[in-house]
């Protein structure tokens, strides 16, 4: 598997980027994207083959958005890179995810408090 690096942290001034502090991970940490992929199959109860699978369920489709717009927003991977990781899903896929990670964040507190949940869980594994 290739891994595209992005030269830039993305600041979209966005609600995803409301959860961010000025850090972007722990000096001398694991792998963002390995954090979140492990939170998010633990708090929403879904398999690593039902991240990368193609079924569009909404028990499945929910965290896999949740996971890719984190891994892109917070991470250091390309949004190419963010989607291979996630089955060899196209880009515009995870810019989508992200899109509706932050509408559903806007519109439901309830959706903003498991988006913020995986996040602080994932950063604080980083920091251990």
């Amino acid at each position: 598997m290739k891994v595209y690096y992005s030269s830039s942290f993305k600041r979209t001034g966005t609600s995803l980027q409301a959860l961010n502090d000025t850090k972007l991970r722990a000096p001398g940490s694991g792998p963002w994207e390995e954090v979140v992929r492990e939170v998010v199959e633990e708090l929403y109860q879904v398999t690593s083959d039902e991240l990368d699978g193609s079924r569009r369920l909404g028990r499945i489709a929910w965290p896999r958005q949740v996971a890719m717009a984190l891994t892109y927003q917070y991470g250091l991977l390309s949004a190419a890179a963010v989607g291979d990781l996630y089955g060899g899903r196209h880009y515009a896929t995870v810019y989508w995810a992200r899109g509706q990670v932050e509408k559903a964040m806007r519109k439901d507190g309830l959706r903003a408090d498991e988006v913020r949940l995986v996040y602080v869980t994932a950063k604080k594994r980083m920091q251990a």
